[in-house]
């Protein structure tokens, strides 16, 4: 449980840096077209971290559960990837992070 929910407190501070200042200090924000829907992500990334941080004690299969979680994870680094220039993203590393993420959460 410790582990699952530090997943999600590193998923909410993670997104409050890089997300944040992308979006906050415009770091790169007029390169890509597909700034509005970057908010867009960031509210999503919020939503889901507080639906997770919810319902996390009623959750019996911590396994499955983080699991899920990772995967929803994946999705959105992908569409970040997408949105931020491809190949060439800034953010591509999220990737790197996301499976180190696995590693330590799910064993």
């Amino acid at each position: 449980m410790k582990k699952v929910l530090a997943l999600i407190i590193f998923r909410i501070v993670l997104t409050t840096a890089l997300l944040g200042s992308f979006l906050f200090l415009r770091i790169g924000y007029l390169i890509t077209e597909y700034s509005y829907a970057i908010k867009y992500l960031v509210f999503i990334i919020y939503f889901l971290s507080f639906i997770y941080l919810a319902i996390l004690p009623k959750i019996k299969r911590l396994l499955i559960f983080s699991y899920l979680q990772l995967s929803i994870d994946a999705l959105l680094i992908i569409a970040l990837i997408f949105m931020t220039g491809g190949v060439e993203s800034w953010f591509s590393f999220l990737m790197i992070i996301n499976v180190i993420a696995a590693a330590i959460v799910a064993g």
